[in-house]
């Protein structure tokens, strides 16, 4: 019985490990003569990578300024009908989606607003694809276009309070609504 297993096992030549052994592992896989086209392939395909890359980074332009930082100032208005018991801070949070930021709730400044509660947030941009503003209810998202230009050229005043935008992707809560201010901060302030 152990001989008949035995004869049953392949048996392979001590040489033929050692050649193989040696070879890189993609020339296990591709014919010796293939390997090198694969190669100069894949530089092609990662220096074009790299140059995408680069091209959607440099799409969102830089939001610089000489005296000081840009910093948006947004205000959520919330109905108590929407909040039930809970805090405003626990039930959304808000987020810059247009580009990169720097974000600051201050869930400190929360107030009274009538039958209503206010949650005081700000961000400072680095780069800008949109001005945008996503809210987050209780896991529903909803969206907020601001009606800025794509480099703000000085401080504005408080927006009037407005509804969401009616796009793809986001939701409606009936009464909540945002408002925003651009300001241009000197540094060391």
């Amino acid at each position: 019985m152990v001989a008949s297993l035995e004869s049953a096992i392949p048996q392979v030549r001590p040489e033929r490990l050692d050649t193989a052994a040696r070879r890189p592992a993609a020339q296990r896989f591709v014919p010796e003569q293939q390997v090198r086209y694969l190669l100069v392939a894949d530089a092609v395909l990662l220096v074009i990578g790299i140059v995408v890359w680069r091209g959607m980074l440099a799409a969102d332009p830089l939001l610089e300024y000489d005296a000081g930082r840009g910093v948006l100032q947004v205000e959520l208005r919330l109905p108590r009908a929407i909040l039930g018991a809970e805090p405003i801070d626990a039930v959304a949070s808000i987020d810059f989606a247009g580009g990169t930021d720097l974000s600051e709730p201050h869930p400190e400044r929360v107030r009274d607003d009538g039958d209503a509660v206010v949650l005081p947030w700000e961000t400072t941009p680095i780069r800008v694809r949109a001005w945008e503003i996503r809210v987050i209810v209780r896991g529903e998202p909803v969206l907020f276009t601001l009606p800025l230009p794509r480099k703000p050229a000085s401080s504005a005043d408080w927006s009037a309070w407005t509804r969401p935008s009616a796009s793809q992707g986001s939701t409606r809560l009936d009464g909540m609504t945002l408002r925003h201010r651009f300001l241009v901060i000197p540094f060391g302030q």
